[in-house]
């Protein structure tokens, strides 16, 4: 069976992760290669390449992420009258994504994402069979954005695949309605009385035709 593209819309504590998950561990049980799509994934790089010197990935699922995203630090300013900025590294992360959002564009980190997936598909591409490459299986885990779907269809039509994009709106211990930009996306899809595992994806694209085309 033909690889698909795969993306998953839901707010936070909806059930994102946990269908993502399954559906990895599904294509690689019938021997599919996956590669995952993170819009998250450029704005850590450029963190770490700012903090750090090196824009080194990060592992996500580690306890040192974790710690890192809630612990507070204290960031100097060139100012006389503030000195200092106390951030979170969750905050540090939202205001380099929103920052270059505003100086460059809504759509910055969903193409710096897509061109991470060509070159991942490029890399790997020449040491895979034509079976193994058809089987390729594209996981976005979560998808916030209009400008992040259109990269889903892209790929698509550039790779001949089928997109498939499922509401997950999971009432986990965690789930909340968080009146942030990032969460209005999924937010309309309640609203419009879709349910927890729905295939949105012709409502997507209308969405996406409608608002960027």
């Amino acid at each position: 069976m033909k690889g698909k593209i795969y993306g998953f819309v839901g707010v936070i504590g909806g059930g994102k992760s946990y269908r993502a998950d399954k559906l990895i561990q599904q294509c690689k049980a019938e021997g599919r290669t996956v590669v995952m799509g993170d819009f998250s994934e450029g704005i850590r790089r450029f963190a770490m390449g700012m903090l750090a010197g090196v824009p080194r990935p990060i592992d996500i699922l580690s306890k040192e992420y974790s710690d890192w995203k809630n612990e507070e630090f204290d960031m100097p300013l060139p100012f006389a009258d503030q000195k200092k900025v106390t951030l979170t590294g969750r905050q540090i992360l939202k205001n380099i994504g929103e920052g270059f959002k505003e100086a460059f564009g809504p759509a910055i980190w969903a193409g710096w994402t897509e061109n991470y997936i060509v070159d991942t598909l490029n890399k790997i591409g020449p040491d895979m069979t034509d079976e193994e490459g058809d089987a390729l299986t594209i996981v976005f885990g979560s998808v916030r954005f209009p400008v992040e779907a259109q990269v889903l269809f892209d790929l698509a039509e550039k790779m001949g695949r089928e997109v498939e994009i499922i509401f997950c709106d999971y009432k986990s211990s965690v789930y909340e309605l968080f009146p942030h930009v990032s969460e209005k996306f999924a937010q309309r899809f309640i609203e419009m009385g879709y349910n927890d595992g729905d295939n949105i994806t012709e409502e997507v694209r209308k969405i996406v035709q409608s608002e960027l085309s």
